[in-house]
């Protein structure tokens, strides 16, 4: 390994992470390093985790700066997203000396393909390695509009989720201090010799109002869906057609209600607790449509449709008694 990396020390790290959807987010990751050596530094070593999209780094003076996968990352003790941080002449970073680079990139979508315990399949996961000596502070935010969850475990080095009592010393001990400010959460810890991680998983809601909208806009069409027939039956029975605009005119304003409303499913990215109502909305504008179709071709008809409705309705009547009589 590069004498670099040895002589390069990582004494804090901060994390922004702003959801622009349910599954996207932007990524801000600033992280001050140290050099602890005697010498001045021009390539930075750094072991980025994972795949970082669209990643972009920059200097503390927010010149954007050049990075490249090191050699050592082809070897097999080492991580295949180390990194070479390229530091501008006149810029390297000077004995005994800090800087903050930041890392900035855009996560297209969500990690939710394990079978989990949350109720919405919409959720992030996130890993952040608890390291010795090592200050780290993390802000999430949510998307706009929406509820949100979070829920923190810390998994040893083993990959075993250690039990609620301990993690209940973490947060005792201040270990790891949570806060929930309006649409974000704040997050910090410092790691110890354990090599353990913290985990966070990050699950959007969607917002009681919201699910108070759509079951009310589920019950005027249901109610409108079964109503409107019963009055259709009435006017033609009583010959009641001459001003039929209010049978008109109330499918075409709940219609569009439901329309509006099964809208803001597709704008809230279909989200699980929505999802389900999305079908019954769909069955409900076919069967008003349907029915407006019937007023439609029924008040055309006008006092025509009523005529015949009525032999109809008659004929229906003189059958009945008929057969009760045999």
């Amino acid at each position: 390994m590069d004498e670099e990396y040895i002589r390069t020390k990582i004494e804090r790290v901060r994390y922004l992470f702003s959801f622009e959807t349910l599954s996207s987010y932007s990524a801000i990751s600033e992280i001050t390093f140290a050099n602890e050596g005697n010498e001045y530094i021009n390539i930075i070593k750094y072991d980025l985790g994972e795949y970082k999209p669209f990643l972009k780094i920059s200097d503390s003076n927010d010149e954007f700066l050049e990075f490249a996968k090191a050699r050592e990352a082809e070897l097999e003790n080492c991580s295949d997203y180390l990194i070479n941080i390229y530091l501008p002449q006149g810029r390297e970073l000077k004995p005994q000396c800090r800087r903050t680079i930041t890392f900035q990139n855009f996560s297209p979508s969500s990690n939710n393909r394990e079978k989990s315990e949350y109720e919405n399949p919409t959720y992030v996961m996130f890993l952040f390695e608890m390291v010795d000596q090592v200050n780290s502070y993390i802000i999430i935010e949510a998307a706009e509009n929406f509820d949100f969850h979070d829920y923190v475990d810390v998994v040893d080095q083993n990959g075993v989720v250690i039990n609620e009592r301990e993690l209940g010393d973490f947060f005792k001990e201040r270990t790891v201090i949570a806060n929930k400010i309006g649409r974000r959460i704040y997050l910090s810890f410092k790691g110890d010799a354990s090599k353990r991680t913290l985990r966070i998983t990050h699950q959007h809601d969607a917002p009681k109002r919201l699910l108070n909208w759509i079951r009310v806009g589920l019950g005027l069409g249901g109610l409108s869906a079964f109503f409107l027939p019963i009055g259709l039956f009435y006017s033609l029975n009583s010959g009641f057609l001459d001003s039929p605009s209010l049978l008109i005119t109330y499918p075409v304003f709940v219609i569009t209600t439901l329309i509006v409303i099964k809208g803001w499913l597709f704008l809230k990215d279909l989200d699980s607790e929505l999802e389900r109502y999305n079908n019954a909305y769909i069955f409900l504008v076919i069967i008003l449509i349907l029915e407006l179709i019937a007023i439609f071709i029924v008040s055309v008809l006008g006092n025509d449709a009523c005529l015949w409705f009525k032999d109809c309705s008659n004929a229906v009547n003189s059958l009945v008694m008929a057969m009760q009589q045999i």
